[in-house]
């Protein structure tokens, strides 16, 4: 297959921001999710550091990024709630029994680059999907958002 042209992947960008933006219009009128102030602040760190590794890294594996924020959550007191801490747009979210290619996943099984290219030519597009635990308190808290469009 052909790699697709500049302004195919353009649009493709154009529209996997839009669909954030619309998701989180969804969650801010709805009240659906109101996190306390120290899950906020947590989530925002958290996401600053892994998209500082990310993008100050090319050749940044699953497992490593895995690895970073796992640490990091664990430094602000939580936990993780899922083994993967990201995934592939539009790669289904493991459900449990199944069996995920771990390519597929900000994983600890995770050995590939995460900037790479689809069998279509397509640049990979990941997810930040974390779910962090308080296990003493026994509530926790969950993370989405783009991780790339660079």
């Amino acid at each position: 297959m052909a790699v697709p042209d500049r302004m195919d992947e353009r649009l493709r960008a154009l529209r996997l921001v839009e669909e954030q933006r619309m998701a989180q219009a969804v969650f801010a009128e709805g009240g659906l999710i109101s996190p306390g102030s120290t899950e906020c602040e947590v989530d925002d760190r958290i996401w600053d550091v892994a998209g500082e590794a990310f993008l100050g890294r090319d050749g940044i594996t699953g497992r490593q990024l895995h690895a970073e924020v796992r640490a990091l959550a664990g430094k602000a007191g939580w936990s993780l709630g899922a083994w993967q801490v990201g995934r592939l747009c539009g790669q289904a979210p493991a459900v449990g029994g199944s069996d995920p290619a771990p390519r597929s996943f900000i994983g600890p099984d995770n050995d590939e680059p995460l900037r790479r290219t689809d069998a279509g030519g397509w640049r990979d597009r990941w997810i930040l999907e974390i779910r962090l635990v308080d296990e003493y308190g026994g509530f926790g808290g969950a993370f989405k958002q783009l991780l790339d469009l660079v």
